[in-house]
């Protein structure tokens, strides 16, 4: 009898350890984690990452953020939303089965690390464009990653305007770029604070754009052969100077009011002969005329060069002024 109430007792003392022993499996059973523990934010303010929070406790979840300078927590039923407002580096705490919000009382707890890098506040797709007549409009896209404006500045508003997309996608906006002259041109994308203060001289961070605008001249030249021997002679007809052009370029301004150009002509070369003797110093002359391309003469002139010895080099240049847009053929000429 004795050995049966002993056989029940120890069953009883088993039972009861069995139960308790569901009791701790039970509690043990409850589950607190996150799809991702290690987070990294490219940039600051705009900036975001969602964490998905599996939380099986009981009682209230609280998150604790241990540099709040650096980022912002918001939590919305099971997903926490991080912002980035600093670069640097922290951490998030999650706490799970607290009690009285206060987080000594937690039964569970995950800790989430966060860096937010440090990026320029705005950002350009690209630093060089060239427009030409077959493309001379762009979209520049552009991303802005701190609060505040984006603004531009246009080098020279005579070869290219620009006008800011009226919509936002995100943190991008569109800059579009025409071209209107042929020529070469900056725009200055830059960051500009709330109160709009900056200039792009002054802004704390500044995206150049480099424009080429490849529009077809507007003028084309023809230039004679290189090198050239050319000679000037007194009213009898004797050489008093012999000179070798060795090159000849021009450029073409912007296009005027009355929609025609300046040329400028640039020669260089060398004095090979002086009839006054080597050490005798005078200019060079060169005669030109510029034809049309129905063999007109449309201008002409003399270009002088400094004064010069023999055995000098020298440069020299002439100014055409209206000239309208055509082709044209320019031929050099003796002079006396």
């Amino acid at each position: 009898m004795k050995k049966i109430k002993y056989c029940i007792l120890i069953v009883i003392v088993f039972l009861s350890l069995a139960l308790c022993a569901c009791d701790n499996i039970k509690s043990q059973g409850n589950v607190l984690k996150v799809n991702q523990q290690d987070i990294v934010l490219e940039c600051v303010d705009y900036s975001q990452e969602t964490v998905r929070i599996t939380n099986t406790y009981p009682h209230d979840l609280l998150f604790d953020v241990l540099d709040e300078d650096m980022i912002s927590c918001q939590r919305s039923g099971n997903n926490l939303m991080i912002t980035g407002k600093k670069e640097g580096r922290t951490r998030i705490t999650l706490y799970a089965g607290v009690v009285d919000d206060d987080i000594s009382t937690a039964q569970a707890s995950i800790s989430i690390s966060v860096v937010v890098k440090g990026n320029k506040p705005i950002e350009v797709a690209m630093n060089k464009l060239i427009l030409t007549e077959e493309v001379s409009t762009y979209d520049m896209e552009c991303r802005m990653y701190r609060y505040g404006y984006i603004s531009c500045h246009i080098e020279d508003s005579d070869i290219v305007e620009c006008s800011w997309s009226k919509q936002w996608e995100g943190n991008k906006i569109k800059l579009k770029i025409t071209a209107k002259e042929r020529g070469n041109s900056k725009i200055y994308v830059y960051y500009n604070d709330t109160n709009e203060s900056y200039t792009y001289k002054t802004s704390p961070h500044c995206e150049i754009i480099e424009i080429i605008v490849n529009f077809k001249s507007p003028i084309s030249i023809a230039l004679p052969s290189m090198p050239s021997i050319l000679y000037e002679y007194d009213y009898r007809n004797n050489i008093e100077q012999i000179y070798e052009i060795s090159s000849i370029t021009y450029s073409i301004s912007k296009k005027n009011y009355d929609d025609t150009y300046t040329v400028t002509i640039y020669f260089t070369g060398r004095k090979n002969y002086d009839y006054r003797g080597a050490g005798q110093s005078t200019s060079v002359k060169i005669g030109w005329k510029l034809y049309d391309k129905n063999n007109y003469v449309v201008d002409s002139g003399t270009c002088y060069s400094p004064s010069v010895c023999k055995g000098d080099n020298w440069k020299a240049d002439e100014t055409i002024f209206y000239v309208i847009a055509g082709d044209y053929t320019l031929k050099i000429l003796n002079s006396n």
